[in-house]
């Protein structure tokens, strides 16, 4: 949208006033009779105007009318060639909150393994919470009309991603060893919790004015800037990357409304209602294409549904390292890691498309760098989404080999392909790096070798040298860069700084994926059987 940096300011002027105006304008006014002469074309031509001046509040807040009233009457649909027909899957209702009351004991843990298709997990299981699921799912498919996944996104999909999460605690098995006769014991397995730390995090205040959100929630933020708007690489539109961060706010709901308070849930609703009726006019003014939008508003969707899960039976798992049933890296990690805000911004910045491949390879690699970097944190917690500590086999060293290497594969697959996927890749080590819940700065000052369990040798670590020299293209800042030595508040000045321009934010994106990715330091990461970490793991069930 718009020619150049003058207009990029306009438009995210633009968005900023619709919010205001979305959030502001009583509910009452949105539903009664319009009596601005304004057309949907002419709320259109607000989008496309070229004049750096915006028009009045009181304009825009016509326009908000105007779009609501054209919505209510069905006029305006929301990816699909119909417009959605009730609130559980109208992205525009802002009334979504997983929440769900339940005393079930939920499914599992248990060695036995199920052989469960949909239909008869939807029959047989009496949690709430996959009940809602489950029902979710049932409702998006009987509305095949009403969002449109462009086979990227389908149904089949979803409903195996459904009975993935509710029985992610079946075929429960405890791994024998590191590498045989290499170990003595398995060590326990700690991690700090995921609040905002004051001795390395930048001040909230600070931190909300070289970062602003709505919602003033700081995980939320490192979420928008690190990861998603940074897969524009300053080439997206700053107005429509922010409005794509905001447009997966239910996303944030559905991970963090156990955390947040009801008036920041209400504040996430509303502003991220607003950024889909901002984005639906900018494709009808045509900044954004039908299918971008479109599979953007279908993953929204299909989150919903996944989001309400929450496992019941997290207060009687062991504590330890236990692989559980897992039939794919991709399977539930597709949709309740949303990624689809992001590469739609990358697309958007690049100019290029993808492909349900293209889609898939970049969500393997990013759920497996999320679930390594995490794999210390969500074992401490007993959080079982997990596909890596799931994923254990056996030997926990050697199913660790084998997902590290994996996921090196699908990073030098994706960084080799196209910018698209490279620019994903390279956000999401950004993300890791810089948000505050990955905590990746406080495990690299908090653990020791164990003595009596000398390190495995691991394999494919030539895949990082092929990596190094994929990355040559996109620049680097050399010692001007981000380094692990430097506190999370040091990076957020620098980065700050450098996303201001597309070469230097692009160049601090490839350095972020070198120093991640570097064995050196993702080994101890990650290799939490022979660098045992022992710091301060403070408050276990912060934003689980």
């Amino acid at each position: 949208m718009g020619a150049g940096p003058v207009h990029e300011k306009r438009t995210l002027a633009l968005y900023l006033a619709w919010v205001e105006a979305w959030c502001s304008v009583r509910e009452a006014q949105a539903t009664s009779p319009v009596l601005t002469s304004m057309t949907l074309d002419e709320v259109c031509q607000i989008f496309r105007e070229k004049d750096t001046r915006l028009p009045s509040l009181e304009t825009i807040e016509s326009a908000v009318i105007v779009f609501r009233e054209q919505f209510k009457q069905g006029r305006i649909t929301l990816g699909g060639s119909r417009p959605p027909s009730n609130n559980q899957i109208n992205l525009l209702s802002e009334n979504y909150d997983p929440r769900t009351p339940c005393e079930c004991c939920g499914i599992g843990p248990t060695c036995a393994s199920f052989d469960t298709d949909f239909e008869t997990l939807a029959q047989n299981c009496r949690c709430n919470a996959i009940q809602k699921m489950l029902e979710l799912v049932r409702l998006i498919g009987d509305k095949p009309d009403q969002w449109n996944g462009h086979g990227i996104l389908t149904q089949q999909a979803l409903e195996k991603a459904a009975v993935e999460l509710a029985l992610s605690n079946t075929e429960w098995q405890k791994p024998i060893d590191c590498h045989p006769g290499s170990c003595k014991s398995l060590p326990n397995v700690f991690a700090p919790d995921r609040r905002p730390n004051p001795h390395c995090d930048t001040p909230a205040d600070v931190h909300h004015a070289m970062y602003p959100t709505f919602e003033h929630i700081k995980l939320c933020a490192d979420a928008k800037y690190y990861y998603s708007i940074a897969c524009g690489g300053s080439l997206c539109d700053e107005g429509i990357s922010r409005a794509l961060a905001d447009m997966g706010n239910d996303i944030l709901i559905a991970d963090y409304c156990e955390a947040a308070n009801e008036e920041k849930i209400a504040l996430l609703q509303k502003t991220g209602a607003a950024a889909v009726s901002f984005l639906r006019l900018c494709n009808m003014a045509g900044f954004i294409a039908d299918w971008q939008f479109n599979v953007v508003a279908a993953s929204v969707l299909q989150f919903r549904a996944t989001g309400y899960y929450r496992d019941h039976a997290h207060p009687r798992l062991p504590q330890g390292l236990f692989g559980s049933r897992q039939t794919g890296n991709s399977v539930h990690r597709h949709i309740d890691l949303g990624f689809m805000v992001e590469i739609v911004c990358s697309s958007l910045g690049t100019g290029e498309t993808f492909d349900k491949h293209v889609y898939f390879d970049i969500v393997e690699a990013c759920a497996l760098l999320n679930d390594l970097v995490d794999f210390r944190s969500d074992t401490t917690r007993r959080q079982r989404e997990n596909i890596v500590l799931r994923g254990i086999r056996k030997s926990v060293c050697r199913s660790l080999n084998d997902q590290i290497y994996r996921c090196y594969q699908k990073v030098l697959v994706n960084v080799r392909k196209q910018k698209v996927s490279a620019l994903v890749i390279m956000a999401f080590c950004n993300w890791c790096i810089l948000g505050s819940h990955h905590k990746i700065f406080e495990l690299l000052r908090g653990f020791t070798v164990n003595p009596e369990n000398p390190p495995c040798k691991y394999d494919g670590l030539e895949l990082y040298d092929q990596l190094v020299e994929a990355l040559i293209p996109y620049g680097t800042l050399r010692e001007h860069g981000p380094r692990l030595d430097m506190t999370r508040a040091d990076l957020d000045k620098l980065y700050c700084l450098y996303r201001a321009d597309s070469e230097t934010h692009i160049a601090w994106l490839a350095d972020s994926t070198r120093i991640l990715l570097d064995p050196r330091h993702c080994r101890p990461i990650v290799d939490a059987i022979h660098f045992e970490w022992n710091g301060s793991i403070g408050d276990l069930n912060y934003c689980p």
